[in-house]
């Protein structure tokens, strides 16, 4: 059985199935959750900063429950500000367009 040693965040949903815990998130979710993680993980390190500096784990599950694939629906989540929309937008939509095809 898979074992989840890191904190999932405040998305329960999202998180139980990302851990294998048999919950009804839509797998393409998790999937994205999943991908949005590791490329926030990827960004901290280049920047050396702590992951939660890039985008909150909050800020990824809304981003992978709500799908925004425009940067104007993007910019109208919390946790989303013009600075983190310049930065980090365009990644951002891209991750979420290959997992909603």
């Amino acid at each position: 059985m898979k074992q989840c040693s890191q904190r999932q965040g405040n998305n329960r949903q999202l998180a139980r199935a990302a851990c294998g815990a048999g919950s009804k998130a839509d797998p393409v979710q998790s999937a994205l959750f999943q991908s949005l993680r590791a490329w926030r993980l990827e960004q901290a390190r280049a920047q050396k900063v702590p992951a939660y500096v890039v985008l909150s784990d909050r800020v990824l599950g809304a981003i992978a429950t709500q799908l925004p694939v425009t940067l104007e629906a993007l910019s109208h989540l919390k946790g989303i500000g013009p600075r983190k929309l310049e930065q980090y937008g365009q990644a951002v939509i891209e991750l979420v367009r290959e997992h909603a095809q």
